[in-house]
């Protein structure tokens, strides 16, 4: 029964892959960012490009998320000091879109643009008032 267990633990322990440092390091330095990873997810999805030219350094998810009890692609950048965007992606089969507009509330701004590539429609809620934070800024370097 030794013997067994040994050769068991054995067998599994040769079954397992070995970590190679160089690679990891290799992987680390070939990742540009948010745009790769954006780009990646975009078209793992099947949505459109941005509407605006957000800078993605600031994602900090690309998956699925709830809107309204219905699973929608979605982003969500953060620009630190309280500032977030949730960027929403929907089509009209999912919801009924002709009373959404753009709003701007105490805490935060809802921006739609609608008739984008592929039947879609973005939304766009973030905090405060302006798109500012979460934008390339003139002369940046990305």
């Amino acid at each position: 029964c030794l013997t067994l267990l040994l050769g068991y633990s054995l067998i599994a322990n040769l079954a397992r892959p070995a970590l190679d440092s160089d690679t990891l390091v290799a992987e680390f330095d070939n990742r540009s960012g948010g745009e790769r990873e954006f780009d990646l997810w975009r078209q793992t999805e099947g949505v459109p490009p941005l509407p605006e030219d957000f800078d993605l350094r600031y994602m900090t998810f690309a998956g699925r998320l709830a809107l309204q009890h219905r699973s929608v692609p979605a982003i969500r950048l953060q620009a630190g000091n309280g500032r977030d965007a949730i960027i929403y992606y929907v089509r009209d089969s999912q919801f009924r879109l002709d009373g959404v507009a753009d709003i701007t509330g105490s805490q935060g701004t809802v921006r739609v643009y609608r008739d984008q590539p592929g039947g879609w429609t973005i939304i766009v809620v973030h905090s405060g008032n302006s798109l500012a934070p979460f934008l390339h800024r003139a002369g940046s370097s990305v």
